[in-house]
């Protein structure tokens, strides 16, 4: 199970110096603490005695987003959807499907694929979005989705035939004909997703 933790740095001042002494904890600053609170002794010892402060670390759990409503902050739920899969071994970590049906078979299960028959497992930006959904600046795409350069700039998408959803295929397009395929056509970037493999390329530049 994951515990929220955080690494905590203290250090007991003394009221007087003289003689000095040296300080000892009961835990050592720098220890990672889990959430709750935490005893810690501090003794400072010198030439005339022995002292002893007792304060406490605490850590909480801060303002948590609790997805599935358990009670559990997320940062500490290992099952965020509570659907029986661990969330390292989910498909779709926020949203319950204890079935992991994952139709187009490219990691994501169905109920979060945006891009059903494309690759919702790509996000080349990093902004947590699956770039087959989206219109991005020509350089932010994967460079395996790309071709040419200039004027004759050319992007990979799934293209899904008028009245023949079922027949997609994999081409390549003008880029500056995206944005009308992704609003239009409700084609997809990328490449075709599928458990039996890809439909091959074709070149459609009038596209």
């Amino acid at each position: 199970m994951r515990h929220a933790v955080q690494l905590v740095n203290f250090e007991a001042m003394e009221s007087t110096a003289l003689p000095a002494s040296t300080t000892t904890y009961s835990i050592e600053p720098g220890t990672v603490f889990e959430i709750g609170t935490t005893e810690v002794t501090a003794t400072a010892e010198n030439a005339i005695g022995t002292s002893q402060c007792i304060f406490t670390i605490t850590v909480d759990t801060g303002n948590q987003v609790d997805n599935d409503g358990d009670g559990v902050g997320d940062f500490c739920d290992e099952d965020d959807d509570n659907d029986g899969i661990f969330d390292d071994e989910d498909n779709c970590p926020l949203i319950s499907n204890p079935d992991q049906m994952d139709s187009d078979c490219d990691g994501v299960g169905d109920v979060c694929d945006v891009c059903p028959g494309g690759d919702d497992s790509i996000d080349n930006n990093n902004d947590g979005i699956a770039d087959c959904s989206q219109l991005l600046p020509y350089e932010d795409y994967s460079d395996a989705w790309k071709c040419g350069n200039g004027i004759q700039k050319k992007i990979l998408l799934v293209y899904f035939s008028p009245g023949n959803p079922q027949n997609a295929q994999e081409i390549f397009i003008n880029y500056n004909a995206l944005a009308s395929h992704l609003s239009n056509h409700g084609d997809f970037v990328g490449t075709h997703a599928t458990c039996n493999g890809s439909t091959g390329l074709k070149d459609m530049d009038a596209r």
